[in-house]
Formats: structure tokens, C-alpha cells, sequence
């Protein structure tokens, strides 16, 4: 079987020629991934595509997905305001607000955290990729947002959630 891999400077096999196998039978082929600076990679990415496996009576194609990971590791701090921030005195930042930091790819949840006095939430040792930080507090609207961590620095995020002071509420009575 012929092994045809897809054009990516990062990736090889270690053989393009595979012998036949028996029905019922198996075979063992090695990917090898060496990406370098320069193969504009993201950490934590998913890479996807297929590999060609066939001869001249048969083929087939196997999809892949492989997720470009690093040691790097950064520190999210995670700023919550609102209008007061901006207009009332002592320009108060929106303390004890729920923050939720996801994968961006899977929607994993990756940490949780409260808003402290200051309004603000930190999470340390993220590693580098791209993450949903989604942010919400009582009578106030949600923000969300994706982010990059990049690593060996700390990253910020400024939310700013709409402040709700006003509530309608409408009550239907039934009448004759």
C-alpha cells in the first residue's frame, strides 16, 4: 500500500510503502511530527486532514487531527467592570462576578474563578492557546470572549458586563 501524506512541512512517515496485509490481518505505520518555528503553528490548535493509503486496486482515505501543544505556560487576569467603573465614585470595578475559562476548540472547562474585591479574577499556569473566558454577574448582562494565552507573560482581558438597573415585570390576570 502506497502511504500518501498530505503537503505539511511538519509532518512525515516513516515509510511511503506499506506491505500487503492479510484480511483480518495488521500493520503498524509511524507519523512523525517536527514542527519548527518557522511552520506558522499556533499552540493549541487542531490541525486536521487525511492521509492517502491505497494501490493501484484499492484506497482509502484516514482522517486526522492533530493538536499542536507547547510547555509554555501563562497567567490570565480577568478585569470586570461596568458603568459605575466608568461614572460613579471611586470608579468600582464589578466584584464577586463568575468567571469561566474554556478550551476554545472542545469547550472544556479549564478553570473557574470569583471576581475579588477589585474586580478581578486571576488564574496562573494556563498553557498557551486560545481559550473562551466567558464572564457573568447578578443583574448584570454576560460578556464572552476569546483569548490567546501566550506564554511566560500575564495576559489581560478587560469584560465589561451592562450594568441592569431597571426591571420590567408584567403580570397577566385574567379577567371577564
Amino acid at each position: 500500500l502506497d502511504v500518501l501524506l498530505p503537503p505539511l512541512p511538519w509532518l512525515s512517515a516513516t515509510s511511503t510503502k506499506l506491505a500487503s496485509v492479510a484480511p483480518g490481518g495488521e500493520t503498524s505505520l509511524m507519523l512523525l511530527l517536527k514542527p519548527k518555528s518557522t511552520d506558522g503553528l499556533v499552540p493549541g490548535t487542531p490541525y486536521t486532514g487525511t492521509i492517502g493509503l491505497g494501490n493501484s486496486g484499492y484506497g482509502m482515505s484516514v482522517p486526522f487531527e492533530f493538536r499542536y501543544v507547547t510547555d509554555g505556560k501563562g497567567d490570565l487576569w480577568v478585569v470586570v467592570e461596568d458603568e459605575y467603573t466608568y461614572y460613579a465614585e471611586g470608579s468600582p470595578r464589578v466584584a464577586g462576578a463568575r468567571v469561566t475559562v474554556r478550551d476554545a476548540y472542545t469547550g472544556d472547562q479549564v478553570a473557574t474563578g470569583v471576581a475579588d474585591a477589585g474586580g478581578v479574577a486571576r488564574f496562573t499556569d494556563l498553557p498557551e492557546s486560545y481559550y473562551r473566558v466567558e464572564v457573568s454577574a447578578e443583574k448584570h448582562s454576560s460578556y464572552s470572549e476569546v483569548q490567546f494565552i501566550h506564554a511566560a507573560q500575564v495576559n489581560s482581558v478587560v469584560a465589561f458586563l451592562y450594568r441592569q438597573t431597571v426591571e420590567y415585570n408584567w403580570t397577566v390576570v385574567p379577567t371577564e
